[in-house]
């Protein structure tokens, strides 16, 4: 606490005193010599000021070490940086060691307190001197790293790795080596065209839960990055004068898997103020389930309702792709590479591809042909009624 804070709480202190000290005595003292409007008005002033030092003292930014912060002290150390985000650019990484939970109830309090302290140390020795790094009562870890605009996606998971790999040596406490993983959520001010600390935290603990819950400490915030990639891109070609029909994401799996896949899209599109429509969304034969009630099917189907474009990619490698088309809402088919390579010289494979492109074009779907390489196969699936084209 500096000079300035300590002065101010000194103030505070002694008018809260000298407020219920003189309130008595001058309300008596009052009472009894003078009329009652002198009284009320004296013992007015003196609950005045002992309510004026009782108001709690406002939360300031504060350096150094900072274990066991409250989310009042979090906010007030993060805002400086948002405030200014649009000129330095910053990460919020949210993060927990793994099974904690279970080994403070083994080990006790101390033996956790005593790991907390040197996890911190781990983590606040990983960034940079500048970097503000904080140990909430919740025992989460939270670290804000002020970037350029030349920290793309791959810098940020390096950063994320690195703190990663500095749990990972395991920590000496009483004798016995104890190893952790860490799970970790990641935020970035560039993705919220309006930057508040509270959002911030709140994202990055939401990509945070998400890593918990997929059970291997790993960081799935990848696709939102992808998305928000996606939409400042497409807003900013726009802007160009630019005429981008829509921009494309693949969905992982996991992503498919995710209840809450639609609500975070949703979000992502209404932070950006861009239509559904806009956005394609890519799935891949792989994550393509049977069942037409599995929660992968109703995703599709609820961001096909929103107004997102579905792609279905690697079309006619699998029988999942061929029935999937019953099941899904989905706007345009994406044919295999292994259908278009030398279409334009083998009779055999044009055929094929023929046939490949018909069916969905009987669905009225759009078709792409995917891996054309060549004039002659560009020619080829030209001739064959291809929509669009794509290259390997």
């Amino acid at each position: 606490m500096g000079i300035i804070d300590k002065f101010d709480d000194t103030v505070r202190l002694n008018l809260r005193r000298f407020g219920l000290t003189a309130l008595p005595l001058f309300s008596v003292t009052v009472a009894l010599n003078a009329p009652l409007e002198v009284a009320l008005l004296c013992g007015t002033s003196c609950s005045a000021l002992a309510l004026l030092g009782s108001r709690p003292a406002k939360i300031r930014p504060t350096v150094g070490r900072q274990m066991y912060r409250t989310a009042q002290y979090l906010l007030a150390n993060f805002t400086p940086f948002a405030e200014t985000s649009t000129i330095k650019p910053c990460l919020l990484f949210a993060m927990q060691l793994d099974g904690l939970d279970a080994w403070r109830a083994r080990f006790g309090r101390e033996a956790t307190r005593t790991l907390l302290q040197h996890a911190y140390d781990r983590i606040d020795g990983a960034l940079r001197n500048d970097d503000v790094v904080v140990h909430t009562s919740d025992h989460q870890f939270y670290a804000l790293v002020v970037v350029n605009d030349l920290c793309d996606l791959a810098a940020t998971l390096a950063i994320g790795n690195r703190l990663q790999k500095a749990i990972d040596p395991g920590f000496q406490i009483d004798g016995r080596k104890h190893y952790f993983s860490l799970s970790v959520g990641i935020a970035d001010s560039r993705h919220y065209p309006q930057v508040t600390a509270k959002r911030l935290v709140r994202s990055a603990n939401s990509a945070l839960n998400r890593a918990r819950y997929s059970g291997d400490g790993q960081m799935r915030d990848m696709t939102d990055n992808m998305i928000a990639d996606a939409l400042k891109s497409w807003i900013s070609w726009k802007s160009a004068g630019w005429d981008i029909p829509h921009v494309s994401v693949n969905l992982s799996p996991d992503d498919l898997a995710d209840p809450d896949l639609p609500k975070r899209v949703e979000w992502m599109l209404d932070n950006f103020k861009v239509s559904a429509n806009v956005l394609c969304l890519e799935i891949v034969k792989n994550v393509i389930a049977q069942d037409a009630n599995d929660v992968c099917v109703s995703n599709i189907k609820c961001l096909s309702e929103m107004g997102c474009k579905i792609d279905l990619d690697d079309f006619g490698t699998g029988h999942a792709s061929i029935t999937s088309i019953r099941h899904f809402k989905v706007d345009r088919i994406k044919i295999d590479r292994s259908f278009v390579t030398k279409c334009d010289q083998d009779t055999a494979q044009s055929r094929l591809a023929n046939a490949m492109i018909q069916m969905p074009q009987q669905l009225d779907l759009e078709v792409v042909a995917e891996g054309v390489e060549t004039i002659g196969e560009q020619c080829h699936m030209v001739d064959l009624g291809v929509d669009a084209l794509q290259g390997y």
